[in-house]
């Protein structure tokens, strides 16, 4: 993916680096290969990584329910419950990871 740099308004192609700090925490990211601009893409911890999974398999429920609802198997209210759901728990963990990025960013 090609992007400007902020810094030195030169483009770049993203190369997505990780690194580990502490015990758990991996922080995605990528830098600037003209003026070395560092970018932190997102910070993840055990929870986090436990609850991207979790929120893999609610996305595969939330499919199968419309699969389901094509055959008429499956209400449109089973579906919007399941949406609900999964919005919430999105919200929950984009929060968490903000924090996480906020906590690397202060170091």
């Amino acid at each position: 993916m090609n992007v400007q740099c902020d810094e030195c308004k030169k483009s770049f192609d993203i190369k997505p680096r990780k690194k580990t700090h502490g015990v758990n925490l991996i922080e995605t990211y990528f830098k600037c290969p003209h003026c070395k601009m560092h970018y932190t893409s997102f910070v993840t911890d055990q929870e986090v990584r436990r609850r991207q999974r979790e929120m893999k398999e609610l996305n595969k429920e939330l499919h199968a329910i419309a699969s389901e609802m094509v055959a008429g198997k499956a209400s449109a209210e089973k579906y919007d419950d399941k949406l609900k759901e999964i919005e919430t728990k999105k919200t929950e963990l984009k929060k968490m990871m903000d924090s996480l990025k906020a906590q690397i960013a202060s170091k």
